[in-house]
This record gives C-alpha cells, sequence and structure tokens, in this order.
C-alpha cells in the first residue's frame, strides 16, 4: 500500500516537544488538490503522498498530519473499524491508553483516541466526518501526555483543512503504459498483468483502490483489510531471478523477523515443480515466534515457464486476525497461471538441477556477448534468419578463438546446420595456435597464441 511510504518520515519527523499558539497565516495544497489546509509561519510542511501531509514546527517539537480519507473509503472510519488499523497497515504500532471520546470542530464531528506510539510517542488520533468524507489527524508528542496547548493547536490546524475527491492528472506529454489492463476490464475475481499473467481472487479479496490499470504490479486485500498482498511479475534474468530474490531480498525480510539463521536452502519450502510451474514460499512464523501485535509476512515466488516470476508478498497481523492465512496464501499462490496472451520464450533450463540461461545470438555474435560470469559451459540458441556464413569470422577448427563469430562456428563444428538450433558452448583455455579449416560451407582462418577459447555441440533440453 502506498501509505507505507509515509512511516520513516513520521519516524523523522517527531522529534522533540512545545510549541505556542500562533496565527494560522500560511497556507497548503498537495499535489492532486485533495487537501487544503492551513498552519503557522515558520513551520515545516512535507507531503508524504497525493492527499496525505504533515506539519511540524522549526525545531521539530511538535507535529500535526492530516490523510484523506476520502483515499481510504475502504475503511469504515466512523463505524466499527478500529482507527489504530490505520497505522497498522503502514507499520506504524500504535496502543490505544483510553477510550475513544466524541470530538466535534467546525468542519465536523468524530472521535478522539489517545495512542503511544513504538518509536514516537504519544499522540491523539482524530478521525472526523467532514461534508467531504472522513479525515484523519495525527497529533504528536514524545514525552508524557500531548500538552493542552499543543492539542488545541492540533484542532485548529485540523479544522482548517478543505478536501475533496483525489484527482491524479497525467500531462498530455506523458504517454501512459499501453500494456495497462483497467482493473474494470477484468473478469470479476481475476486479476490479469502484463505478458499474460493472471491470478484468481480468494473469495471476500479484490484489487486494492488506487490501482486503476495493472501492468507488472498490484495489491489485493481482504474487505476488511486485515489481510493484504503485493503482487509483482518480473522477467527472469541471470542476475534476478527468483534464487537470487531469495538469497538478496528475502533475507532482509527474515532478519526483521528475527529470524537470525535464515538460509534459503533450508528455510524456502517448494509446493510445486514442473515443467511450467515452480511455487516456492518463505514463512518466517514457521521458524520464529513473533511478538504481539507484530506484523507478519509470507512471501511465495511463483516461476512460470521459466521465463517469468511472480512476487507475491502477504501482510496482517496474527494477533488481530481471526481467519487461518495460510490456506488463502496456498490458494491465492496456486492460482497464478499463464494466459491465452502469454508469448514468451523460458530464460532457462534446468541442467543438473542447476539454472542454466539460454542466450539468443545472432549470426555474427561472440562469446563476448555472455561469457561475463565464472560460468564454463552456456546454452545458445542460434537463429534460423539472417543467415550469412561470410559476416563471421571464426579462427580454429572444433576448438575455436573466444571472438569467434559463435554460430558459424557451430556450422563449421557440425553442431547445427543453417536452420540454427540449440547448441552448448563451452569456455576453454587459450591456446598456443589455432589451425583452421573448411567444413560445412564454412572456411576458418589459422591463428597464432590467443587468450580464451571454446567448443561447440549440439544440445538437446532434458526431459
Amino acid at each position: 500500500m502506498a501509505l507505507k511510504r509515509i512511516t520513516v518520515l513520521l519516524l523523522v519527523m517527531l522529534v522533540g516537544m512545545t510549541v505556542s499558539a500562533q496565527e494560522l497565516t500560511e497556507t497548503f495544497t498537495t499535489s492532486d488538490g485533495s487537501l487544503t489546509f492551513s498552519y503557522p509561519a515558520g513551520f515545516q510542511v512535507q507531503e508524504m503522498m497525493p492527499g496525505v501531509a504533515g506539519v511540524a514546527d522549526a525545531d521539530e517539537t511538535v507535529a500535526v498530519f492530516m490523510f484523506n480519507g476520502l483515499m481510504f473509503s475502504d475503511f469504515d472510519l466512523t463505524g466499527t473499524i478500529d482507527p489504530l488499523e490505520l497505522f497498522t497497515s503502514i507499520g506504524l504500532s500504535s496502543e490505544e491508553i483510553g477510550e475513544p471520546e466524541p470530538i466535534t470542530l467546525n468542519i465536523g464531528s468524530g472521535t478522539l483516541t489517545s495512542v503511544v506510539m513504538e518509536d514516537i510517542g504519544n499522540g491523539l488520533v482524530a478521525i472526523i466526518e467532514t461534508e467531504a468524507g472522513p479525515l484523519i489527524g495525527l497529533i504528536a508528542e514524545r514525552s508524557g501526555e500531548v500538552s493542552a496547548e499543543n492539542r488545541e493547536l492540533g484542532f485548529a490546524i485540523l479544522d482548517t483543512v478543505v478536501m475533496s475527491e483525489p484527482t491524479v492528472e497525467i500531462p498530455e506529454d506523458i504517454e501512459t503504459d499501453e500494456c495497462a489492463i483497467p482493473v474494470a476490464d477484468m473478469p470479476e475475481g481475476i486479476v490479469q498483468f502484463c505478458g499474460g499473467v493472471e491470478l484468481t481472487l480468494p473469495e471476500g479479496w479484490f484489487a486494492s483502490s488506487g490501482y486503476e490499470t495493472v501492468t507488472n504490479f498490484a495489491g489485493i486485500q481482504t474487505e476488511d483489510f486485515s489481510v493484504s498482498a503485493t503482487i509483482g511479475v518480473d522477467e527472469v534474468t541471470e542476475y534476478y531471478n527468483p534464487e537470487t530474490y531469495f538469497t538478496d531480498v528475502v533475507s532482509y525480510l527474515a532478519e526483521a523477523a528475527g529470524h537470525e539463521d535464515y538460509d534459503p536452502a533450508e528455510h524456502v519450502v517448494t509446493l510445486v515443480d514442473d515443467d511450467t510451474r515452480t511455487i516456492q514460499v518463505y514463512d518466517p512464523t514457521q521458524y520464529v515466534e513473533l511478538e504481539e501485535g507484530a506484523v507478519a509476512q509470507v512471501v511465495g515466488v511463483v516461476t512460470l515457464n521459466r521465463d517469468l516470476f511472480v512476487i507475491v508478498t502477504f501482510t496482517w497481523v496474527p494477533s488481530s486476525v481471526e481467519m487461518d492465512v495460510q490456506p488463502i496464501i496456498d490458494q491465492v499462490l496456486q492460482s497464478v497461471t499463464l494466459n491465452d496472451t502469454y508469448t514468451g520464450e523460458p530464460a532457462y533450463i534446468v541442467v543438473d538441477g542447476e539454472m542454466v540461461f539460454v542466450y539468443d545470438l545472432t549470426w555474427t555474435d561472440s562469446t563476448y556477448l555472455f561469457a561475463f560470469s565464472e560460468q564454463t559451459s552456456y546454452i545458445v540458441n542460434c537463429p534460423a534468419e539472417g543467415v550469412d556464413l561470410s559476416s563471421g569470422t571464426v579462427w580454429g577448427t572444433d576448438i575455436y578463438t573466444d571472438d569467434s563469430a559463435v554460430c558459424v562456428a557451430a556450422v563449421h563444428a557440425g553442431a547445427i546446420t543453417t536452420d540454427g538450433g540449440v547448441i552448448r558452448v563451452t569456455m576453454l583455455e587459450g591456446q598456443e595456435s589455432y589451425t583452421g579449416s573448411e567444413r560445412n560451407g564454412v572456411t576458418t582462418q589459422d591463428y597464432d597464441s590467443w587468450g580464451g577459447s571454446f567448443s561447440v555441440e549440439p544440445f538437446t533440453q532434458p526431459e
């Protein structure tokens, strides 16, 4: 959810205490025009995102934050929902220290709740129903109760708020993504992504508000917002793939959960592994006991056709959720699939249990195009189109200099014909000399000592 972006800003801006009530002479409007308010001269103002902003005095001794509730219409902000769920959803641990009390301002009426926030201090959460819609306000102080002076200052600022429906205008000179799929056009209960990926929503779940279109990222959630998930679709590459994701990214999630001995080989569980789909899950709640009120996050990765991988991260607070989330996680991950619009090709194959990437070369490319790692063997796809055996120079016979045209060398070696095909390229040490010859319509050249070599052979993908 976009609100996660503001957590750090909240922590930075709330530092100290005390301020005198002042005239509200300055005015600020968020970039989308949906939130306008007044504040004292000399105060700092910060827009965290469209419809969300905060102010603090020059010494950062008091801060007031305002949220345009129209952006969070999925919350019943004036009904039975706990107002602290809004802050819990952005990772800000809050606890009530008093019963909600009624509050009436010039702009409307609502409730006021005293809270204490981890790493920030004491505060007041106001939820006010205005003519335009619900306004969420936060007045915070680090030590002791929020003073009467700061309380009145916060109320005065909130009383100036003017809200409207959030709008995002796209400049005419910026093109929208042609691949974007309007959420309104998706079949009921289905979320579709560009590139041919889709998933089925569990009963009672829906695409998060704020995602009018979907490209390669979306959010989904339960009707009461108690459980949510973010979904990203990425192309598999040698440097960014499920294997590196679990080692380089999920390790941070494990650390945050307190799972100190996280090891992908031991703690990432494979649920499905077949020719077209692999489902892997890391669930830190299986290895560490979360504290009361802590946020749980489970990561599932679905690899499709060895070409695309879909990352689904589920987030919820176990102590406040009655449902069993585990079956929901399994249901969502099992529903991820390719649909009829998918046109990609596998990025890698599995050889002896290892990921081996397939490189598409032209008839003139040498090993310089892909020999940038410590691998000793590569799988190469040579095209059938554009064959010009005279355009790529080759030095050697059976063992070729590493700057030779790979696919032309493969024809010379008899590994493929001019119809193209898949070959295995094995990197070798340099030779003292290379002898040219004529084979299969290709004439190769002699050469003296050279620093690197390769050989080629036909390759058939394992069954």
